[in-house]
């Protein structure tokens, strides 16, 4: 009698034993999933529309939109680390309560797989409360400066005199060069006022000395005018007319070669010329015109 129960109690373990490692694989899968979703919910919300991010989890997970950010939170802590998911899903939850980045050392230094999800929330409890103990110790502590800290300040005060008389020296120097610069500026705007005043000086005697000049071609023109158009009373003889040909053509031979002297002037001045040339061309015509008149086929008429 006694061996049968044996027996059964034996069995018995066997079956939980055996069920027992199939909820640890189980809850290991789970807890995979678990942060594989976290991945993936973390990797979506960025790309969905303002305001449907409760609706899109519920649609495409079936859980809340807290059951996603507890996942979140969770990838975001364990990654996709499989020494992690072997933890359980319940232990990673509760062990998100610990401050950030205490993950690897409250694992080491706590046998969390063999800890129920109970023991795991104690524990956590236990270390939040020691954290909170040190914030308020070093709340209240009176703060100290370390000795190498305090040199270091010491060295860095007197740089910074070295380098407040040396900025002073430098303002000095600059201020100097300040009253140079201005100095330089007002004598450079003298001279520049009276650049501009003997301009002006030159400009103005330039447009007399060009108004004397036409004025006095203008009275050339008139003169040389007036002598085409007066009639002598004295006789012109060959010689003497042969001589101011000669005279005329010695002074004016240039006149036919000076096309780019013409090109340069201004109309006014071409026009000038222009009516000189026909006062001589007409005085030459009618004198022309004056010998043809006494000539008829090789005779005086």
């Amino acid at each position: 009698m006694n061996d049968e129960i044996a027996n059964a109690n034996h069995g018995s373990v066997s079956v939980l034993d055996t069920l027992a490692v199939q909820a640890q694989m189980l809850s290991e899968n789970i807890a995979m999933n678990m942060l594989q979703l976290g991945h993936v919910f973390t990797e979506a919300k960025p790309l969905v529309a303002h305001g449907q991010w409760s609706a899109w989890v519920q649609e495409n997970s079936g859980m809340s939109e807290r059951y996603a950010q507890q996942f979140m939170q969770a990838y975001a802590r364990y990654g996709e680390s499989s020494r992690f998911a072997a933890l359980g899903k319940s232990k990673l939850i509760r062990m998100l309560a610990l401050p950030e980045g205490e993950e690897e050392r409250f694992v080491q230094e706590n046998d969390v797989a063999g800890m129920s999800a109970r023991e795991v929330d104690a524990a956590v409890r236990q270390e939040r409360e020691k954290w909170q103990q040190k914030i308020k110790e070093l709340e209240s502590r009176e703060p100290e400066i370390p000795e190498a800290v305090f040199h270091s300040m010491k060295e860095k005060d007197l740089q910074i005199a070295q380098q407040r008389e040396e900025l002073t020296r430098i303002a000095e120097q600059q201020r100097d060069t300040l009253d140079e610069a201005r100095k330089l500026r007002a004598d450079y705007a003298a001279l520049s006022r009276e650049y501009d005043e003997q301009s002006g000086l030159i400009k103005d005697m330039q447009e007399d000395l060009d108004k004397a000049q036409r004025d006095l071609l203008d009275a050339k023109s008139e003169i040389a005018r007036g002598d085409a158009e007066r009639v002598p009373t004295d006789q012109l003889t060959v010689d003497a007319f042969a001589g101011a040909v000669r005279q005329f053509i010695g002074a004016c031979a240039r006149m036919p070669h000076m096309r780019l002297t013409f090109a340069a002037m201004d109309f006014k001045e071409k026009m000038q010329y222009s009516e000189l040339l026909e006062t001589v061309e007409a005085w030459a015509n009618d004198s022309r015109r004056a010998i043809e008149a006494t000539m008829a086929d090789g005779r005086v008429v």
